[in-house]
């Protein structure tokens, strides 16, 4: 693990699993999962000839990982990338740190990245998307290992899902949000069930600058949102309306599980982790309605464009309680800084503002949503991780009391 964590360690294994010829890497660390007493992936950002990479190395407790590396449709699948990625193998098991290394695009849970672009634009074609001029290979917009891939090509953004339960929530929401009045978000396209890919275009348009300067519109956007379709009673008429429902139970189990992440980290935390877990199972809030949600709200998710903010990735959208969004808003302020929590309250008051209400539960959301957010430091390996665990778990407390 300690040679996965520390970029100029691995570069010696990556630089083997390129070939004897090739230059000297330059790596960095842009992200790792992890996921205790099971396995963990890092992604590296690896320089080569003025040229950037993606790799992924995985350990794993079940030391499966060299017989992964042998199976013949792994082998088949890295042999379809066919010079699309620097390493002559872009598969390679290293038996010193019984670690699987890939190279973008291969990623064993993500096959169809492996295809040739052209397969998959006549697949698309004979399902009735037609991309028109592509003008190229795609473009890698955003790269989750083993879970998701977003690839721009022409004026268009093919997603790539892991998992069935994710394509189809994806494609769902895709399908409803498409359908929304005074929404401007991209609509489905079209998708290819057995390569768990969906389609839509590419919007013109730029994020906002700083969350703070959007909140006001957010908010507006968010009313809009809401009012798109008529409040429902939990759960049945959720689950009739053919989204998912997430009630407080359902971030509460969230919560749960990511405190359980964070203990196994930062073991000297875990008794203030379990006090603020029971005080939040203690003050559940009380939900009547449930509104149509984005999930996964924040300011990473906006566009700006000539006609108004656009919003984007619905992978998450369900019916919830109307605390959710506004609250995930606020909670991707909080980093751990010692002033964080006052600054996002802020942010939070000015969306409030153009929403239009405070809605009921709101503090316990932001509470939740911040619990869920604090591996983030170590997810992207910030220097002082664990000093910004702490000021998340600071703030999610005094969140409770806002």
């Amino acid at each position: 693990l300690s040679v996965l964590l520390d970029p100029d360690a691995m570069a010696p294994f990556l630089h083997r699993s390129l070939g004897p010829d090739a230059a000297a890497p330059d790596v960095r660390i842009p992200l790792l999962r992890y996921k205790p007493g099971a396995n963990i992936v890092v992604r590296y950002k690896v320089g080569l000839d003025g040229r950037s990479y993606d790799a992924i190395a995985m350990i794993a407790a079940d030391r499966s990982l060299a017989r992964r590396a042998e199976k013949p449709e792994n082998v088949a699948l890295a042999r379809l990338v066919d010079g699309r990625s620097p390493a002559p193998m872009p598969l390679h098991y290293e038996p010193e740190l019984d670690a699987l290394i890939q190279w973008f695009p291969l990623d064993l849970d993500l096959p169809t990245l492996a295809e040739p672009p052209a397969r998959l634009l006549d697949e698309l074609e004979a399902a009735g998307v037609g991309l028109g001029e592509v003008g190229g290979d795609p473009t890698t917009l955003a790269y989750k290992p083993r879970r998701q891939a977003v690839l721009g090509i022409g004026d268009h953004v093919l997603k790539l899902y892991a998992e069935q339960a994710q394509f189809d929530r994806a494609a769902a929401g895709l399908r409803a949000a498409g359908g929304l009045r005074g929404v401007r978000t991209p609509a489905l396209e079209g998708y290819l069930p057995a390569r768990l890919l969906t389609v839509q275009p590419r919007l013109s348009g730029s994020p906002p600058s700083r969350a703070a300067d959007a909140a006001r519109e957010a908010g507006e956007l968010l009313r809009e949102l809401q009012a798109a379709w008529a409040p429902v009673a939990p759960p049945e008429a959720a689950l009739e309306a053919g989204l998912a429902a997430s009630l407080p139970s359902h971030q509460l189990a969230a919560a749960e599980a990511w405190v359980r992440v964070v203990s196994a980290m930062l073991p000297a935390l875990g008794g203030r982790l379990e006090a603020l877990l029971r005080e939040l199972e203690a003050t559940v809030p009380w939900i009547d309605r449930l509104v149509l949600s984005h999930g996964d709200f924040n300011a990473r998710q906006l566009l700006a464009t000539p006609d108004g903010l656009a919003v984007l990735d619905w992978d998450a959208m369900r019916l919830a309680p109307a605390a959710l969004d506004p609250a995930s808003y606020a909670a991707h302020l909080v980093c751990g800084g010692p002033d964080d929590l006052a600054q996002a309250s802020e942010v939070l008051e000015e969306l409030l503002e153009g929403y239009g209400g405070r809605p009921p539960g709101l503090s316990w959301y932001l509470a939740a949503r911040i619990v869920r957010r604090m591996p983030e430091p170590f997810r992207y390996l910030d220097e002082d991780w664990p000093e910004r665990i702490e000021g998340m778990v600071a703030a999610s407390e005094a969140a409770l009391r806002l």
